[in-house]
């Protein structure tokens, strides 16, 4: 048999126990509600009839005190117990009327109804009597109506009255254990019927459920442990037979479209390796190129930002004089031999920053044209010494050289090298309290010849030293010296790199800022035409 046709089954088993018992759970409901109903219609019936006999006992005791008492004496509250008995007779046939709605026995109620008229028949004739006995007091003949109404108290109150009430009581009574004996005889139907269903659950469909289960575990995790395998790419892996036939169709299935796969990724991962090879090489190739491009567009876009940036000032100053001279009375010879050298200054500040930025912009696209030529580097230090002497002097800063070697020899561009070293001093001097020393270092180092400028300075904050080589940068105390064109630096920094150097500017813990511009050897040089 078949996985389906087995779940199948099983489903339509459970299926019918489950309408099985709403059934038996709906009659029992229902039979239970009516049997509580008619049930509690009867002790009503009783609960009237145990009122009216009650209100009966009071009556008469009311009108034994009547018959007693003077004539024309007041009987308004035998009146109002005539009415109560009246309602409690009323209130037990609407009920009754309900039973035999309820019940749809006929015949069986129709003898208590018969029985509850007589009943009324007998109050009301007693009633009657009561009131010719009162008439009786009430005309002065007292003995007479005491007389009479202890014959009618002997022979309808205490006789036929008690006998009537207590086959009325004895009949609901009885209708009332019959009521509770259906309940109970409904609930061991209830309980028969549902351990049946259990029974039959428990034997034959939770065997089915658990053998179900089994096949469905079992298969499912062979499944799962399959589909596992051809996730690690063990497209060889072929899934165990299946206790069911539609498992174990679904394993072949999954074997054979893993046997696809794994050939069409063999081919896939062929195809990929060739391509990703071709690919790599013509990203590369792309790459190179697209770094190229960038780096000179980059170097453009920042060139021409600069210009237009740094050259609103001096023009902005030959405008201005030349407007002031034009402007006005007439100036003497000597204001205009002021303003045109004022214009003059300010074209020769123009042209050199123009120069600069072309040098730095040049560097950095890697366009930069060096003459190099060994180079004797402690001479072209000590002119450079010589020539910032008077410069220093002119703030009281004294300048010294200090060399441990000589012979140095590096292969580089003098006038560029120059312009490294003119720059140093330069900002050094310019930067230098007066009275103060800088120091000039020449010696080697591991990485080639090490030129080190040191100078007494204010402290430098750790934001200026991170963009201290950047484009017109000026540090925070820049505003208290002379202006300059904010690119010594970078036009030094450059040079240097263009020579396979590296240049550096630190503070140490004593206020001193050490410039160190590292070169290589001339052996360690590539030459660069």
């Amino acid at each position: 048999m078949s996985f389906r046709v087995r779940l199948f089954t099983t489903l339509g088993a459970l299926l019918i126990l489950a309408i099985s018992a709403s059934i038996a759970n709906f009659y029992g409901t229902t039979r239970s509600s009516l049997l509580f109903e008619r049930n509690q219609l009867a002790n009503d019936v009783v609960h009237s009839y145990g009122e009216a006999a009650m209100l009966t006992e009071r009556l008469v005791k009311k009108m034994t005190v009547a018959v007693y008492q003077p004539p024309n004496s007041s009987i308004a509250h035998i009146t109002e117990i005539k009415l109560q008995i009246q309602t409690q007779l009323d209130m037990a046939r609407q009920n009754i009327a309900k039973e035999v709605e309820l019940v749809g026995k006929i015949e069986d109620e129709a003898e208590e109804l018969e029985q509850l008229a007589g009943l009324e028949r007998l109050i009301s004739r007693a009633i009657n009597q009561f009131d010719e006995i009162l008439l009786l007091r009430d005309s002065g003949q007292t003995e007479m109506a005491q007389e009479r109404f202890i014959a009618v108290l002997a022979s309808q109150i205490e006789s036929e009255f008690s006998e009537s009430i207590n086959a009325l009581l004895a009949e609901e009574r009885s209708e009332i254990n019959e009521a509770q004996r259906d309940i109970e005889v409904l609930g061991q139907q209830l309980k028969i019927f549902a351990s049946i269903i259990i029974a039959l659950a428990l034997l034959f469909i939770m065997p089915a459920v658990l053998q179900l289960a089994h096949i469905f575990n079992r298969s499912m995790n062979q499944l799962q442990d399959g589909l596992d395998k051809y996730g690690q790419n063990r497209f060889d892996y072929k899934i165990p037979h299946l206790p069911a036939r539609e498992f174990d169709y679904l394993g072949h299935r999954f074997h054979w479209m893993a046997e696809q796969i794994g050939s069409a990724q063999e081919k896939l991962l062929t195809a990929n390796a060739d391509l990703e090879a071709t690919v790599s090489s013509r990203t590369e190739e792309l790459e190179q190129a697209n770094k190229s491009l960038v780096e000179k567009d980059e170097g453009r876009k920042r060139l021409f930002a600069d210009i237009s940036h740094e050259l609103r000032t001096p023009l902005t100053v030959i405008r201005g004089e030349a407007e002031i001279s034009l402007r006005g009375k007439k100036k003497t010879p000597e204001e205009y031999e002021s303003s045109l050298q004022l214009i003059v200054d300010q074209a020769i500040h123009t042209g050199r920053l123009i120069d600069d930025l072309l040098f730095v912009a040049r560097s950095q696209a890697g366009e930069l044209k060096l003459v190099k030529k060994p180079l004797d580097i402690v001479r072209l230090v000590e002119e450079k010494h010589h020539a910032f002497e008077a410069l220093a002097a002119r703030k009281n800063i004294s300048m010294a050289m200090e060399r441990n070697v000589s012979g140095l020899i590096v292969s580089g561009d003098k006038g560029r090298i120059g312009q490294v070293l003119a720059v140093l001093l330069d900002n050094a001097i310019r930067y230098a309290p007066q009275g103060t020393d800088i120091s000039i270092y020449l010696n080697r180092s591991p990485r080639g010849i090490a030129i080190i400028v040191d100078n007494v300075s204010d402290a430098v904050s750790e934001e200026d030293m991170r963009y201290i080589f950047n484009r017109f940068y000026r540090g925070g105390n820049a505003g208290e010296i002379d202006e300059g064109t904010g690119l010594g630096l970078p036009v030094a920094k450059a040079i240097v790199e263009a020579h396979d150097g590296t240049i550096t500017i630190e503070q140490k813990d004593n206020d001193i800022i050490s410039a160190t511009v590292v070169l290589p050897a001339e052996k360690q040089m590539r030459i660069v035409s």
